[in-house]
């Protein structure tokens, strides 16, 4: 047997322990919980930067093809200008 000051500090020592154990538990969900959500925001900022890097390679592709496109259109101009000089040219020939 033991004394009744023992039981009553063992008693007290046992609900303190519980006690612990359950903020220890509550603590742990907490920081469960908040791993998640970091997760979630790191995975929407991982999604952003890669709409972002996609929208930027977009545009890049965008000014080439303007750049192509001007080109086309310049050689078409002059494609044109020397057919109508020589038109002009057989014409004035005539």
């Amino acid at each position: 047997m033991l004394a009744a000051d023992k039981y009553r500090e063992t008693e007290n020592l046992k609900g303190e322990c519980i006690d612990f154990l359950k903020k220890i538990m509550s603590f742990n969900d907490m920081v469960s919980t908040l791993i998640e959500v970091l997760d979630q925001q790191a995975q929407k900022i991982e999604d952003a930067k890669l709409k972002a890097v996609g929208s930027r390679n977009k545009i890049e592709g965008e000014e080439d093809n303007r750049r192509k496109r001007e080109q086309e259109l310049k050689t078409l101009i002059n494609e044109k200008k020397m057919m109508l000089e020589r038109l002009t040219y057989q014409y004035e020939s005539l």
